[in-house]
């Protein structure tokens, strides 16, 4: 019987993986489910309890803390609490981008003199 407080959704999704707490080269690892506070992620090597991480996936970057680290028969099945996420990187994006093309750099010195505007505005 599943004891478990909330629904998972199974991904089966790829992702990369990087400890927050080095510099060490991201991992390759599969999202294979996760539910609002945790993943579940196939990873292909082993993780010590309590380490700090960073997934990424094309749509989301996810903050978390290592909470089981289990050994399958080809890699290891981590479990992740998620602390903090940033979803929809997509759209953040594209508002950035609008963001910057609205507001095109001019230079401090167009921005600070007034009477550089006020002739702008005269011709």
């Amino acid at each position: 019987m599943e004891r478990r407080r909330e629904t998972r959704a199974n991904l089966q999704e790829p992702a990369t993986l990087s400890l927050l707490s080095s510099g060490e080269t991201a991992f390759d690892v599969l999202i294979e489910n996760r539910s609002g506070s945790g993943l579940a992620v196939r990873a292909p090597r082993q993780f010590r309890l309590s380490e700090a991480v960073r997934i990424e996936t094309p749509q989301e970057i996810i903050l978390g803390e290592v909470c089981h680290c289990a050994a399958l028969a080809e890699g290891f099945l981590i479990g992740v609490r998620a602390e903090h996420s940033i979803r929809h990187l997509d759209v953040l994006a594209r508002l950035n981008q609008s963001l910057r093309e609205e507001f095109s750099p001019r230079s401090h010195y167009e921005i600070t003199n007034p009477l550089h505007n006020r002739r702008n505005q005269d011709s």
